[in-house]
């Protein structure tokens, strides 16, 4: 069965609320008190993921390779979710977590690299709180939880004291999961959108992260970017509802209107195969300001804007750098994925006038 209709399959138990796992699975995927008692202090001084970051998955996936996201091996996503983590300055436990965070089988993606009757060697390999997460990351209804954080993002307020009541998509049974497991679902979450999805949700992506931090604390670069730029968790029109299951997940591609005329323009443009008029810098110029948070929309700019001089170049040349230094990936992602070439001179602030084939 292909990847699109493994999918469909999926979504259609999802909406009946058919239990994923069949009545035997259902036995060992269970979320026991102990699955979400996970040790967060057992994991003070874990060493640095990215050291063995291949070395983890070489060994978890043990020769297996799975179709994913653009036509990518789902192992290439698991280290990009990785690596996008550690570029936030994630700690370690939630750089591995994203490492891992579909080794088995989710309410989505049907190729696990492992069976959840196999929990003990990947317990062996990241550890026994990590694995917990992963375990708990693979198993969750993601709409029912995305539905909840829309609703806490809007009214302003942050994960409960208490946690959450999530749902197990693979047994249909629900539990309260501490606020600080949560937290964590959150930020593999969003990288795990960002790094795949073609022009990723910003509205999404913001509504999380303004969720996530349970601390109160500084969440991360890429909230304090977006809300610089003017996001409002209260006026997000963004929803999710549960009651869809899966096919729910559509509204991750519902744009609102501005940011569909940007990302028109940034598809029009950006592989260097149609020449702008001075209108269309016009526009590059006018939507950069309303939009500061695009990469893409300010190397339009530098690619095509020949009026500008030596240290307006500069100037915008180092925004660029700064922006991608702070997302980590770029929001167009096919034009980039055919050259990686282009996307080395985009994020760099190249003005080389280069097609791609």
């Amino acid at each position: 069965m292909g990847l699109r209709r493994e999918f469909f399959w999926r979504a259609i138990r999802t909406y009946f609320k058919i239990p994923l796992a069949n009545k035997v699975e259902r036995i060992v995927c269970q979320w026991t008190e102990a699955d979400l008692a996970v040790d967060f202090t057992s994991l003070v001084g874990l060493p640095d993921a990215s050291v063995n970051a291949s070395e983890v998955l070489r060994k978890l996936s043990a020769g297996k390779v799975h179709p994913h996201s653009r036509g990518r091996p789902f192992t290439t996503h698991l280290i990009d979710v990785h690596d996008l983590l550690r570029a936030w300055k994630r700690p370690s436990v939630v750089a591995l977590t994203g490492l891992c965070h579909s080794v088995y089988s989710t309410q989505q993606y049907p190729y696990g690299l492992r069976r959840y009757t196999e929990r003990d060697l990947v317990r062996e390999l990241v550890g026994d709180s990590v694995e917990k997460l992963v375990f708990l990351f693979c198993s969750h209804d993601r709409v029912h939880l995305y539905e909840q954080v829309l609703k806490l993002a809007k009214s302003g307020r942050k994960i409960p004291a208490e946690g959450l009541l999530l749902r197990n998509c693979l047994t249909g049974a629900e539990a309260i999961v501490p606020r600080e497991v949560v937290s964590v679902l959150l930020f593999v979450h969003v990288a795990d959108v960002i790094e795949q999805m073609e022009f990723f949700n910003f509205d999404f992506v913001f509504a999380m992260l303004s969720v996530a931090d349970e601390a109160g604390n500084d969440i991360c670069e890429v909230y304090d970017l977006l809300r610089s730029s003017g996001f409002e968790a209260s006026k997000i029109k963004l929803e999710f509802d549960s009651n869809k299951g899966t096919f729910a997940l559509f509204a991750l591609a519902s744009l609102s209107p501005e940011i569909r005329e940007v990302k028109k323009v940034v598809r029009r443009f950006l592989d260097g195969s149609k020449v702008p008029t001075q209108r269309d810098i016009e526009i590059f110029s006018t939507l950069s300001l309303k939009h500061p948070y695009v990469i893409e929309l300010k190397w339009l700019l530098l690619r095509y804007d020949f009026t500008l001089d030596a240290d307006e170049s500069d100037s915008l040349r180092e925004e660029i750098r700064a922006l991608y230094a702070v997302w980590g990936t770029t929001w167009a992602k096919r034009v980039f994925d055919k050259s990686p070439l282009l996307e080395r001179m985009a994020m760099s602030g190249s003005r080389l006038n280069l097609r791609t084939e």
